[in-house]
């Protein structure tokens, strides 16, 4: 997108103007200043005209004013439709998901947008107020059809002002299914324009929070610190945005603010999309193997450095600067036989071994017949092997298979089950005999995974969680067990009430966490169902939920309450 001041065929034939156009695949411009009967006058090379919208002229003017025209490339101006314009200032185009050049996964609207300054002649405030409806408006109907681009000239000062909702976290609408909100991601923005905010500004800031739309300036790859777009003999300014959903921004490649040019005030901007194309299957060739390696020692390193910035190795690479090369495999052909012969001069190179083949086995296939006479055999000529394996059978009940005249196989599942029926039992026997793993043997009641494990995304407050389930932490009925304090000496030195300072002490009782405990069970007793009352609330309950909400909360708490019991401590 380019406002151009002004598009005119010297413009279009000047060089620097088709360098620049001639990289797009789409070509926006605003303030055009043509009328519907001149637009026909201009050519772009390989691009052909999609779209045009021109302001009524007054008729004590010069020239018109505002003015958009969008340019395609010709290879592609058959996947770009045009789409019905409610407003002179806002133009829209379709990109097609089925044409095969975008190979997207669902259509993209493009909207190329101009507003003109607040306090110009063309408009007041309720006429940009007007504008950002229309746009607000056709932005949520087409939200719903694909994903959304806008470019344009906004003349909006946004500074770095936020353009989506901060602490929008899903956990404080209690009333709410998980299923139903989707919270605005937290996404930083530099913005090199440090200006107050303008009314123009405030409308694009909060179009932005209403529709999930991000601003690409100042926080994508090509442009992170928020270049200005407008350069003027009083200053510059960032006035020119493009702006996407917020699921589109993981798919745009760069966002670029181009060079200043003689051609007009404004810089261009523009931005790639990554498209989705198939993947095309190719002959698979057997790669030669490496011949060796150079031995990088301290020394090899240090002789390196020194060599590469040697009078011969700058020769070489001038000279490798200089020529001009076919194609991209004689470049690196060339490139890295200087870095070869360096390394050669440095470092000593080990040959690579030869591979040897591998023998074939001279062992007989494995068989049932065999199996079942090897453990039989253990019995009477103690192999040591299948004398183990005949004490593991054993243990588990089998022992009647030695000898057998039937098919192992069917055995197989029986005796998988029986394995893992002595792990688990194994395993909650040592839980549940064990002292430091009380607490969690309140809730223990299976081998499977915990749920919480794969759905909190927050580590910290999922960390916290674990170790209050596994008494990993640094309670004094912890640290005093390893201290070989008695049960009745490990008190609370945070509250100095004298309780022993275990999970339930500091998750229910301790004082001097009230606070956080209190804004937990305003929240948690929301969640849960109505007939829960502040006296039937358990922690048990909360920390072994299946409710997504009801873990994000208490996990919350959980860690809140153990950073602050550590800075009590530290002070």
């Amino acid at each position: 997108m380019w406002n151009i001041e002004g598009l005119s065929s010297e413009k279009a034939n000047d060089p620097h103007f088709q360098d620049i156009v001639s990289k797009l695949s789409i070509a926006s411009f605003v303030e055009t200043w043509l009328g519907n009967e001149s637009i026909q006058d201009i050519s772009i090379p390989n691009f052909e005209l999609v779209y045009s919208s021109s302001r009524k002229k007054h008729r004590k003017a010069r020239r018109y004013s505002g003015g958009i025209n969008i340019f395609a490339k010709s290879s592609i101006s058959k996947g770009v439709k045009s789409l019905t314009n409610s407003h002179p200032d806002i133009l829209w185009i379709k990109l097609h998901v089925d044409h095969m050049f975008f190979n997207i996964s669902k259509d993209v609207f493009v909207a190329v947008v101009y507003i003109s300054p607040e306090y110009s002649s063309y408009n007041n405030n309720n006429d940009i107020e007007s504008i950002y409806s229309i746009l607000l408006s056709e932005v949520e109907k087409y939200s719903s059809m694909g994903d959304i681009i806008i470019q344009g000239d906004f003349n909006a000062y946004t500074n770095t002002q936020l353009d989506f909702i901060e602490f929008d976290n899903v956990t404080e609408l209690v009333n709410l299914d998980d299923s139903e909100y989707h919270p605005d991601r937290t996404l930083s923005r530099n913005n090199l324009d440090h200006k107050h905010t303008n009314n123009s500004g405030k409308l694009l800031l909060n179009m932005c929070k209403e529709t999930k739309i991000r601003i690409l300036n100042g926080r994508t790859t090509g442009d992170l610190n928020g270049q200005p777009t407008c350069i003027t003999y009083n200053g510059s300014s960032l006035v020119d945005y493009t702006l996407t959903s917020e699921e589109l921004i993981d798919s745009i490649g760069y966002f670029v603010v181009h060079d200043f040019t003689s051609l007009s005030n404004h810089r261009p901007i523009s931005c790639a999309m990554f498209a989705n194309f198939s993947s095309v299957l190719c002959d698979l060739h057997k790669l030669d193997s490496l011949p060796g390696k150079f031995l990088w020692t301290d020394e090899a390193i240090a002789s390196y450095t020194e060599n590469m910035q040697s009078q011969m190795f700058k020769d070489k690479f001038a000279n490798f600067i200089a020529k001009s090369f076919n194609d991209s495999d004689s470049i690196t052909e060339s490139f890295n036989s200087i870095l070869l012969d360096c390394a050669k001069q440095s470092a000593k190179f080990i040959n690579k071994k030869p591979v040897q083949k591998l023998r074939k086995s001279t062992r007989k296939p494995w068989s049932e017949n065999t199996f079942v006479s090897k453990i039989f055999l253990a019995t009477e000529k103690n192999n040591p092997w299948t004398k183990k394996l005949y004490s593991i059978l054993n243990n588990l009940g089998f022992s009647n298979l030695a000898g057998g005249n039937f098919s192992i196989k069917q055995y197989l599942p029986g005796i998988k089950q029986r394995v893992i029926d002595q792990c688990t039992q194994d395993q909650s026997s040592k839980i549940h005999n064990s002292s430091k793993l009380k607490f969690y043997q309140q809730f223990h009641n299976s081998n499977q995974s915990s749920f919480y494990v794969d759905v909190l995304s927050n580590k910290l407050e999922r960390s916290s969680l674990c170790k209050i389930r596994l008494s990993a932490h640094n309670l004094a009925i912890e640290k005093g067990r390893h201290l070989g304090l008695s049960t009745n000496e490990r008190v609370c030195n945070v509250c100095k009430s004298g309780e022993v300072e275990d999970e339930n002490h500091f998750l229910l009782n301790c004082e001097k966490l009230s606070n956080y405990r209190i804004n937990f069970k305003s929240i948690i007793l929301n969640i849960l169902p109505t007939s829960c009352s502040e006296n039937q609330l358990n922690m048990k309950r909360c920390i072994n939920s299946n409710s997504l909400k009801v873990l994000t909360v208490t996990s919350s708490y959980i860690h809140k309450c153990m950073v602050y019991r550590n800075e009590i401590l530290a002070s």
